[in-house]
């Protein structure tokens, strides 16, 4: 359980252990002074305070004074005739104003500022470019070929028909008189300088060297500040 749900469940429980178990332990009141009194009315009053009011006697009322007349109000005065107008002045001709004198010689015009001449800035140092290699490319490797040449042969298409090795003995006379048949064009058959064996026959794949990396830019120059 929470702590505030443990602190409301004990609040409540001991406002109601209150409830049931208070009436118990209170003491008896304590007594009360109490006066026992009597409404009355105001005549009532008067009389048991002996005070009454005296009667008027007709002596008094004969010697009060009578009120005097009210003066009769003063009559306005005729209003005062106004005195004659007063007679009209010309307005003085305002005064020409007089012309300062001028100057004998106005001052020279202070010179322009002359703007600071930015200051040269160094040329950059050009940095040496690497120097560039060839890379050395490996000539293909041989094919394996059954004959064997002194010049190396590229295979012939699939469709061609190799020539034949084999000759026929022809004697020299018979060469003469006979006309040469027509020969159906052949193509070599493939040939190698030497013999490839199958180590030979694996493709290099990775490169046998690595290129160098180019050279960094240039950093611009910062600009001239002004002094």
């Amino acid at each position: 359980m929470q702590t505030g749900t443990k602190i409301s469940a004990l609040a409540h429980g001991l406002l109601l252990g209150w409830a049931f178990l208070g009436g118990a332990f209170r003491s008896d009141p304590l007594p009360f002074a109490v006066q026992d009194v009597t409404v009355i009315s105001a005549e009532e009053f008067d009389r048991m305070s002996g005070r009454s009011a005296a009667p008027e006697t007709p002596e008094a009322v004969a010697a009060l004074p009578e009120p005097e007349p009210p003066e009769p109000a003063p009559e306005p005065q005729a209003a005062a005739q106004p005195d004659s107008p007063p007679a009209r002045t010309q307005p003085e001709p305002a005064a020409e104003p007089v012309a300062e004198p001028l100057p004998e010689r106005l001052p020279e015009p202070l010179p322009a500022p002359v703007p600071p001449t930015p200051e040269a800035q160094p040329e950059p140092v050009p940095t040496p470019s690497a120097p560039e290699t060839t890379a050395l490319v490996p000539a293909p490797p041989q094919r394996p070929a059954e004959r064997i040449a002194p010049e190396p042969v590229a295979p012939p298409p699939p469709d061609a028909r190799p020539d034949p090795v084999e000759r026929e003995q022809v004697s020299p006379d018979a060469e003469a008189d006979t006309a040469r048949e027509a020969q159906q064009a052949t193509a070599p058959e493939e040939a190698a300088e030497e013999i490839v064996t199958e180590a030979e026959q694996t493709a290099v794949l990775a490169p046998t060297r690595s290129p160098r990396p180019a050279a960094r830019p240039d950093r611009p120059a910062a600009p001239a500040r002004p002094a």
